[in-house]
């Protein structure tokens, strides 16, 4: 449970200094602004508790995650058992040029049996053409109702019974950002899950 616990919460650590920092380093005009002249009237970071409950063995994790307030980033817990823990960060401000109607969302997935975060996601699925038939699937599904000429990299995360999802890039007919979130239903992908991610998933 400690190394678990380490590596979720060095993880929030650096998502709070990589938040703290965008914000710093981001200036819309490009001016060098000096410190002491930066009046802020709310905290960058603040801390939200989530609680994560296993029921076999029974124990239960609090892990304080940062919510970066000038980004407005928040953390949601999306799936909770003993093998995976799955969050997603959703930014609702300007990040990366993305309009305030579209919110961009990211996500982490921790492997807790083998104490690490999937990266590339293909961990998911039972095996590499799995996961190239599965993110094929997911991105059409994701564009399926969009108009316009989009060119964007596709992330995902296993959610109660099927996977949060997100395309995040460009219009390259409208030259401008884009931002699409859908959840994709279990019944879409099933049959490319890994059988113990399958499991987890469709666990009530």
């Amino acid at each position: 449970m400690s190394k678990k616990f380490f590596i979720i919460a060095a993880v929030m650590i650096v998502i709070a200094i990589l938040g703290g920092s965008f914000y710093w380093l981001k200036q819309d005009n490009n001016e060098i602004v000096v410190s002491d002249a930066v009046t802020l009237s709310q905290p960058i970071i603040k801390w939200q508790e989530i609680t994560i409950t296993e029921s076999k063995p029974k124990m239960a994790m609090h892990i304080n995650s940062p919510r970066i307030i000038i980004l407005n980033i928040a953390t949601e817990v999306l799936l909770a058992t003993p093998r995976l823990i799955s969050l997603a960060f959703t930014s609702t401000k300007r990040f990366a040029g993305i309009n305030n109607s579209e919110p961009e969302r990211t996500f982490t997935v921790f492997d807790l049996i083998n104490n690490k975060v999937m990266i590339e996601g293909n961990e998911i699925f039972r095996d590499d053409l799995a996961w190239s038939r599965a993110t094929t699937i997911m991105k059409k599904t994701l564009l399926s109702d969009y108009k316009g000429d989009p060119s964007c990299d596709l992330s995902f995360a296993p959610k109660h019974n099927g996977l949060a999802a997100s395309c995040i890039g460009i219009d390259n007919g409208r030259n401008r950002n884009l931002s699409l979130t859908r959840n994709i239903p279990i019944s879409a992908i099933q049959e490319f899950l890994a059988p113990s991610v399958l499991s987890d998933i469709t666990k009530p």
